[in-house]
């Protein structure tokens, strides 16, 4: 709703130095696309972490986490996968930054 009256809103003001006025508007494909899209990334995230929760025993997991203070493994190797990933879209940010001066 939101780009739809923002769009009216810059239809309705007109600005002068804006070609092709008449062709601007929501495409509502695109909208239904983004909409749907979000919506399968929200439950995916939203359900991934309650079935790994639920895939382990709740003792297991007590038990572990009594041993030590860090995560088990096989977090740990997601947490190190979730850092370099980080790093490698910070570098490439980084460097897109630097080549458009």
């Amino acid at each position: 709703m939101l780009a739809i009256w923002g769009t009216n809103l810059l239809v309705w003001l007109k600005p002068e130095n804006l070609p092709r006025l008449q062709e601007i508007g929501v495409d509502l494909r695109v909208l239904g696309f983004t909409f749907g899209i979000s919506l399968l990334t929200g439950v995916v995230f939203g359900l991934l972490p309650a079935w790994t929760a639920s895939r382990g025993g709740v003792s297991e997991a007590l038990k572990e986490g009594g041993r030590s203070a860090t995560a088990g493994g096989a977090r740990q190797r997601l947490r190190s996968v979730f850092v370099v990933a980080e790093l490698a879209v910070a570098l490439i940010l980084l460097v897109e930054r630097r080549s458009a001066h």
